[in-house]
């Protein structure tokens, strides 16, 4: 799919008109037209390609065009060779994801048994143990976040399912007592 096509389906998954786009991102409907048929001699320039994807919300017209910017293709993966493994196959994300989560729960049964201990300090090697364990942890959340954006990129959901996800995660945390927003009161007692 072309830089075009993909702002394209982009625009119209959001219902938006070119010309709504074009007053968005500060350019004519005859400049967005151009860009949406690929009549730009060598794509839209990268400025205007983050405008369009700040309008439509949509983070994988980003990764699309880095995808097909020859000076991506050609030069960062020498630099960055570790972005030459990205792979948006979904049984290859969650696999992925699944073996980072199941690192961090071993991770943090080393973490509870050491905090379980009157001293955890008194643990030998605490200090590197506890950062060992926590970068795992951590691990779990920077895979999360690019599993997210590896399915976004790969067109299986939209940012704004993403956001819908978190909201209805939130509710249900809500609904069960947990990280429950503070209230007025709260905040005002607090202060």
């Amino acid at each position: 799919m072309s830089m075009g096509k993909r702002i394209v389906e982009a625009r119209k998954n959001k219902g938006m008109t070119a010309e709504t786009l074009g007053v968005m991102i500060g350019l004519s409907k005859g400049a967005i037209w151009k860009i949406e048929n690929d009549q730009l001699k060598g794509g839209p320039d990268p400025e205007t390609v983050v405008r369009i994807s700040e309008a439509l919300n949509d983070t994988s017209i980003l990764l699309h065009y880095l995808e097909e910017n020859p000076v991506y293709k050609s030069i960062i993966p020498k630099i960055f060779p570790d972005l030459n493994n990205i792979r948006r196959d979904p049984a290859i994300i969650f696999g992925k994801f699944r073996r980072e989560a199941s690192e961090a729960i071993d991770a943090a049964e080393v973490l509870e048994e050491i905090f379980s201990r009157t001293d955890p300090r008194s643990v030998p090697n605490f200090d590197e143990t506890f950062k060992a364990k926590l970068e795992q942890i951590v691990d779990v959340e920077r895979c999360s976040q690019e599993m997210f954006f590896a399915l976004i990129a790969a067109g299986i959901m939209t940012e704004e399912d993403r956001k819908e996800i978190h909201r209805r995660q939130q509710e249900k945390c809500e609904r069960n007592g947990h990280h429950k927003p503070p209230t007025r009161e709260a905040s005002a007692a607090k202060a």
